[in-house]
């Protein structure tokens, strides 16, 4: 792994356990009814919170594969995922969502549109089990011998 202090093994694994932290987050979420969901503002804003948590980790370890295995230089968070798709890492489905995924996150995070309640719910809903699956592919690929 990194030598770099952003890219050492306990920032790596640090940013994995986060992401964790916010994935449960999400699914507690998701247990709510959207009238539940959307009538406390602590929860809009905690899955906000989660989403932008978890789409950051994965760009930036995304980053980190892309470069430890010398596969190019993406020239945006999108491109991040379409080279790991491109070379087979990540499954065609899951990263088109990630893709759709990092812009609600742009979204999010640069208040160029507002994500309402109701679309920031039914993201949490539609892609819980896709978030677990993209982290345990990037916590296999960033974990596999051959990265570094």
């Amino acid at each position: 792994m990194g030598t770099s202090s952003f890219f050492s093994e306990e920032s790596i694994e640090s940013r994995l356990r986060k992401a964790e932290e916010a994935l449960g987050v999400l699914k507690k979420l998701a247990e709510l009814t959207f009238d539940e969901f959307a009538s406390n503002l602590i929860n809009v804003y905690a899955a906000k919170g989660a989403l932008l948590i978890i789409s950051q980790v994965i760009i930036d370890i995304s980053n980190l594969l892309i470069a430890s295995k010398d596969l190019g230089v993406p020239t945006s968070r999108e491109e991040v995922i379409s080279i790991l798709e491109s070379y087979e890492i990540l499954p065609e489905d899951i990263a088109e969502k990630l893709e759709d995924l990092i812009k609600v996150r742009d979204k999010i995070l640069h208040s160029h549109e507002i994500v309402g309640e109701k679309a920031l719910y039914e993201k949490i809903l539609g892609n819980i089990e896709l978030l677990e699956k993209a982290l345990g592919i990037i916590q296999k690929e960033i974990r596999s011998p051959s990265t570094g």
